[in-house]
């Protein structure tokens, strides 16, 4: 994916809001339910585990686990009907589940507008070469692993040929001892070969307008849903969310369909290989 959910959480300042001391409900002797959801993921490290403190009378409590989006709290051991428990922890409207199903869905538009990935992937291809000593990939080389050279026949005639990168950013390596047509006897007909290679395909990093076009796409997709769910009154007690109306939502999405259809202009073109 093509952007964090702390990008988007800074972008948007949605940041994490910090619940300090809550009593909270309890849900038999080990399950605690808090009185925000969902939790969210405070230091950005994918788990909202190390997020969520639990004090029984003063001492520090295990968390089994969390559910961030019901707002459940596991602990390893059963707390007495009689113990006083806190819980500091963060939360946000927005889950963190949410934001990142909308950078899954903005970065495979990206991959569908582009036609290519720009995140590093491993990857095999095997070519036939008819002519020449270069081999043309489909993506462009971070690195290549090993490359292997086939007859006709498909018999392996070297695993580890020799070869240059000469375009990484095109995919293009061109073979040192092997060429393609070279006559070659008893027979004296052209020879066909077989060229397998492995190697990392993609960017070694994300390119600035891909990520920025990921952030304002992943956007739009929360804020659009988020719009709907107006609709529906539900408390959030002291808070306020940045958007304060309908209509300042609205403008917001405006301003972002015109930001993206002006990202989406500069997003790479999907090229044939011939």
């Amino acid at each position: 994916m093509y952007a964090s959910v702390r990008e988007i959480r800074v972008y948007n300042d949605w940041l994490p809001i910090r619940v300090e001391a809550e009593q909270p409900e309890s849900v038999g002797s080990t399950v605690l339910r808090l009185s925000k959801r969902p939790v969210v993921d405070y230091d950005f490290d994918d788990s909202v585990l190390d997020d969520v403190e639990v004090y029984v009378d003063g001492a520090a409590a295990s968390v089994a686990s969390v559910d961030a989006e019901r707002g459940l709290v596991a602990l390893s051991e059963p707390v007495s009907t009689n113990s006083q428990v806190a819980v500091n922890y963060y939360w946000h409207p927005i889950s963190d589940a949410e934001i990142r199903l909308a950078i899954a869905k903005a970065s495979a538009e990206v991959e569908l507008v582009a036609g290519r990935r720009f995140a590093r992937y491993r990857t095999v291809e095997r070519l036939i070469l008819t002519e020449g000593s270069r081999v043309r990939l489909r993506d462009r080389v971070v690195s290549v692993d090993w490359v292997r050279v086939y007859d006709a026949a498909g018999e392996l005639v070297d695993d580890s040929a020799e070869y240059v990168v000469e375009d990484a950013e095109q995919g293009v390596l061109r073979l040192k001892r092997y060429s393609a047509r070279d006559i070659a006897g008893p027979f004296f007909l052209p020879n066909i070969l077989e060229v397998e290679v492995s190697y990392t395909a993609g960017y070694p990093e994300t390119p600035e307008h891909i990520k920025q076009y990921t952030i304002l796409a992943a956007t739009y997709e929360v804020l659009l849903r988020f719009q709907r769910m107006l609709r529906v009154e539900r408390s959030y007690d002291e808070v306020a969310l940045v958007v304060k109306s309908t209509e300042g939502l609205g403008e917001r999405l405006a301003y972002l369909r015109e930001e993206i259809e002006r990202f989406r202009k500069l997003l790479p073109k999907p090229v044939r290989r011939v």
